[in-house]
């Protein structure tokens, strides 16, 4: 998708050997030809580092589930900057225990309202959070500036409003 295509074309300078995935995608931009095209067991027995830029489907939800991490073949890192019920939380926190996966970068996750958590959850994300290898942010991956500058404004505008009664 694009989200990938844009995370390749950053990558590009780093002369890495980018594999992708996407069973939708029937062909990239001629300046994308850097990037190897394969299938999903590809994906497994390869990579070193795997980031997710998927859609919430039937199809995606808890794709990444013990199964897909017990047939990673080179320990990889999971990068989900997509949406967070492509992650099954509780296989990933029994790869990284079980070191069938390096580390893990999460930026959303499948219960996103802190507020709302179950005394299990509470537990689970706390287990997740104290790992070393794991890394976290609130769910700012997919954030520029331009939208950062309408949160702003639509901010002042709703306090103006505020003050004004």
């Amino acid at each position: 998708g694009n989200t990938g295509e844009s995370v390749a074309r950053k990558l590009s300078s780093w002369q890495l050997n980018i594999l992708s995935y996407d069973k939708y995608r029937v062909q990239y931009d001629s300046d994308l030809s850097f990037i190897k095209r394969v299938n999903l067991k590809d994906i497994l027995n390869e990579a070193d580092i795997i980031t997710l830029h998927l859609p919430l489907t039937y199809e995606t939800k808890h794709m990444v589930d013990r199964n897909f991490l017990q047939k990673c073949k080179k320990k990889p890192i999971i990068i989900n900057t997509s949406r967070g019920e492509v992650v099954k939380t509780e296989d990933l926190i029994f790869a990284i225990k079980e070191n069938l996966i390096s580390a893990a970068c999460i930026d959303v996750f499948e219960n996103e309202k802190v507020e709302t958590y179950t005394e299990s959850e509470k537990m689970m994300y706390k287990q997740l959070f104290d790992f070393d290898n794991v890394i976290v942010s609130p769910h700012i991956a997919g954030w520029t500036k331009e939208s950062l500058e309408k949160i702003a404004s639509v901010t002042l505008e709703k306090i103006k409003l505020a003050i004004k009664g």
